[in-house]
């Protein structure tokens, strides 16, 4: 088995993940249960490398249904309490393409883990104001082509060097 998808795995259950040797993805349909401590869980049972969401689902809301959703894989903080210190261990991630950031997500900590996620192309952070500092480490994303967020001047500045940057909403 390489994939399991459409799965909420509870913090108790992730031990027996380690079952599954072959496994290289976990595609959970729900990640507001996810914290540093179930992160660290993933990594002890050798699958964070294989945690992604494929459908954002924040994306399907019935006030936009018009929008593009995220068909690549990648990750929604947006109602976690994932810190910088859940982020760091999703460092170095092959496949997370997009990630949608919440408030928990909103320290220059957390946001300098981002550059090291290899395959990132989308970042979304609704509802906050990016400074220069964080965008600042958003302009570190080696192959980011879309943002969406509310950017300062000096945010915007800061994004100037993205070659690949195409989209801002």
């Amino acid at each position: 088995l390489k994939v399991l998808e459409g799965v909420s795995v509870k913090d108790a259950d992730v031990p027996l993940l380690k079952n599954f040797k072959a496994l290289e993805e976990l595609r959970l349909t729900d990640t507001s249960n996810l914290t540093d401590e179930s992160l660290a869980e993933y990594e002890r049972a050798g699958k964070i490398r294989c945690l992604v969401v494929q459908v954002d689902l924040e994306e399907q809301s019935p006030v936009n249904p018009l929008r593009p959703m995220p068909v690549a894989p990648g990750i929604s903080f947006q109602h976690t309490q994932v810190t910088a210190k859940g982020m760091a261990m999703l460092a170095g991630h092959p496949k997370i393409e997009w990630v949608r950031l919440g408030p928990a997500q909103m320290t220059e900590a957390s946001w300098k883990h981002l550059p090291t996620l290899p395959s990132l192309r989308c970042v979304i952070a609704p509802s906050v104001r990016i400074t220069e500092k964080e965008a600042a480490h958003l302009a570190g994303v080696k192959y980011l082509e879309s943002f969406e967020g509310e950017l300062t001047p000096g945010g915007v500045r800061a994004l100037a060097s993205c070659s690949r940057l195409r989209i801002l909403e």
